[in-house]
């Protein structure tokens, strides 16, 4: 893909073979971020499969975030990501935060 975008006499050192072992096996560039839902349909499947995952740890809010947020590290290393979770999935949370203000 790099190729077909850039010209050869622009082209920086060549890639870590661990940087093409890792597209290899899990389908994530990691020189395309953010991911792309649509051109890599392998690294999302592989992102998703919790058998994956070999470490979730929660991420403390920043000032006064009210986002859920966890930082996966996969078996594959250096794979990370940070997984949002949807406040949707909340749905008595307005509440809870209403009736702490008020007690």
């Amino acid at each position: 893909r790099i190729a077909q975008e850039v010209p050869k006499e622009q082209w920086g050192p060549p890639v870590p073979p661990e940087v093409v072992d890792l597209l290899n096996k899990t389908g994530c560039d990691i020189f395309s971020i953010p991911i792309n839902t649509t051109s890599a349909p392998q690294c999302i499947e592989y992102m998703t499969n919790t058998s994956n995952w070999e470490e979730v740890k929660p991420m403390s809010a920043l000032f006064d975030e009210r986002t859920i947020k966890f930082k996966i590290r996969f078996k594959v290393h250096p794979l990370q990501a940070i997984l949002k979770v949807p406040q949707r999935m909340f749905n008595t949370e307005p509440f809870s935060e209403r009736a702490t203000y008020l007690a």
